[in-house]
């Protein structure tokens, strides 16, 4: 026998989990702190200094939504019904100032095809009959499969990995001993974490209790013994009982957390009410802001302001089609007879030139 001292390992594995746990820690309080101090203390300053701006840009954000969704409106009623733009926005207006007059020209549904269509929530209802039934039959086949083979499919399916007569998602849900395992892990966390065993919870442990419920639903039986092993090292020193294969896997199972509070962070670092709380000299702050939210009401007033003289233009020219058409008739019936009258002028001027003597 040789014996390994794995005490090196163990404390390099240790070390890695501690810095991970505390890099959760910290990111977390930064979240917590810039959400529940800065943000509502920079909100309330902002709307304390520059009110009546932020109250022009929220009125110009209103208007620019109504006439842009109203342009919207023109351009999918001209391209799906083939017309002008003009014209489609003479529909619009319509339809618009008389919202009741086009109610008798919605299309109505056959009654024996509304029949035939099943209810919203039928379809659902249809897969979970079908789930039961199916998971009847695969008993059954289960049964007889034992009976006549003497295999029993569940010892089948832990030592292939699978199952080759389950279909995915459907049937009996697996029993075995990673679903016992599960379970044992479940219960031991809530010994522990479960907030009316325990009242005073702290919020890492809120959070732990919430992470090892959605482990159950998920099934997920590492993460759920990943929780426990937290559980039992925060209570207890780890020291040799704890195995480092566990411990080496714990900082795996945060990473993906971590980054996305990171993440997080640097979002909000960019945010002018980070660290709001905390400064004392907001002159230059103020001074930006200012320039910034001008530049913003200037541009949506611009854009506000040519989509305007879009929808003018659409209207002038709908009401010069109303008032032109017996002009262009009249004129057209003109140039027509005139057109005509010069045609038969070069008729006889050419028959007269053929019979002139030469």
């Amino acid at each position: 026998m040789i014996w390994i001292d794995s005490r090196p390992i163990r404390n390099r594995a240790l070390k890695k989990y501690q810095k991970v746990r505390r890099q959760l820690q910290q990111a977390r309080e930064q979240i917590h702190h810039f959400e529940q101090m800065d943000r509502p203390a920079f909100q309330k300053w902002l709307f304390q200094r520059f009110g009546p701006l932020l109250t022009d840009l929220r009125e110009t954000q209103r208007a620019l939504h109504e006439k842009l969704s109203l342009m919207e409106l023109v351009e999918e009623t001209a391209l799906r019904q083939r017309i002008s733009h003009a014209r489609a926005y003479q529909q619009v207006m319509e339809r618009i100032r008389n919202p009741g007059s086009n109610d008798d020209s919605t299309d109505e549904k056959d009654p024996a095809e509304a029949a035939d269509q099943d209810p919203p929530d039928s379809e659902e209802k249809w897969d979970r009959e079908e789930d039961v039934a199916f998971g009847e039959a695969y008993d059954q086949f289960k049964q007889a499969f034992e009976e006549n083979f003497g295999v029993d499919l569940d010892d089948l399916e832990e030592k292939m990995g699978f199952n080759p007569f389950r279909l995915p998602g459907l049937g009996r849900p697996k029993t075995g001993p990673n679903n016992a395992r599960l379970k044992q892990c479940y219960r031991a966390l809530a010994r522990r974490l479960h907030p009316d065993a325990n009242p005073n919870l702290s919020d890492e442990q809120k959070r732990m209790w919430h992470q090892a419920q959605e482990a159950l639903a998920r099934g997920d039986l590492e993460m759920m013994e990943a929780l426990l092993v937290m559980c039992e090292m925060d209570e207890t020193d780890p020291g040799a009982t704890t195995p480092v294969s566990l411990i080496d896997r714990l900082p795996r199972h945060f990473s993906h957390t971590l980054r996305q509070m990171q993440s997080s962070i640097f979002r909000h670092r960019r945010d002018s009410a980070w660290n709001f709380s905390a400064r004392t000299d907001h002159g230059g702050l103020a001074r930006q802001l200012k320039l910034d939210l001008r530049n913003q009401l200037v541009a949506l007033q611009a854009q506000l302001s040519d989509i305007e003289n879009r929808l003018a233009t659409w209207e002038r020219s709908q009401n010069q089609d109303v008032q032109r058409p017996a002009q262009k008739r009249g004129h057209g019936e003109t140039r027509r007879k005139q057109g005509k009258a010069r045609k038969r002028q070069f008729d006889q001027d050419f028959f007269e030139f053929e019979r002139a003597p030469r």
